[in-house]
């Protein structure tokens, strides 16, 4: 004869076993089919939206998978370790690559900035007064392009009898001369010499000879 409580025990075993087993099968089984059929994720790449269907585990690994590979410079949302989930939208946004030349001294740079003033602002890059800036700054920005800047240079220059704060985007004395029409004769001569190279705060005079 059973007892009471060892009656009780063996029927909650005959139903509650089964169940957890039911239980744990259909989460191998969900497992199964989400490795199989994969997850359907959207990838932004510009304009374009690619509808893909993975089985990764990562941001990361179903891009690989869906041959859409990341530049150095460009920004993945979410990050490329982050979980797949079903129906995510994963965004990529492609750094523009250009040269940037300042006051003759070129680098090649990446940037997210969509007008040329933009870029100027993101590198802290200030054009005042005479500066000038090619393309103009609302120009809008593209792959492979050149902006070049030069910033004007304040020259304290005296010639002919008086003294001037000169501005000019000239690189040498002999070139601000000749910006400013100064005609020099056989004996004229310039302190410092004409070949000097320009730079801000500089002071330069023309000696006349007679």
């Amino acid at each position: 004869m059973f007892k009471t409580g060892e009656l009780s025990k063996q029927k909650i075993r005959r139903f509650v076993l089964p169940l957890i087993a039911l239980i744990v099968l259909a989460a191998i089984t969900a497992i199964v089919c989400a490795a199989v059929l994969g997850k359907v994720v959207y990838i932004h790449d510009g304009e374009t939206v690619t509808t893909f269907k993975t089985a990764k585990l990562t941001v990361g690994e179903a891009l690989e998978e869906a041959e859409i590979i990341p530049g150095e410079f460009d920004v993945v949302d979410p990050a490329l370790d982050a979980k797949i989930e079903v129906g995510m939208e994963i965004y990529i946004t492609r750094a523009i690559p250009l040269t940037l030349t300042v006051d003759g001294v070129s680098e090649e740079v990446h940037t997210f900035s969509k007008t040329v003033e933009a870029l100027l602002a993101e590198r802290q890059i200030s054009c005042v007064g005479f500066d000038t800036v090619l393309p103009a700054a609302e120009t809008e920005i593209t792959s492979g392009m050149e902006i070049v800047v030069n910033h004007s240079k304040n020259i304290t220059f005296t010639w002919d009898g008086k003294t001037e704060i000169v501005s000019t985007l000239t690189n040498s004395v002999r070139e601000m001369v000749a910006a400013m029409d100064l005609t020099l004769s056989e004996d004229d001569f310039t302190e410092p010499a004409l070949d000097t190279p320009l730079s801000d705060g500089l002071e330069a005079r023309l000696v006349r000879v007679t």
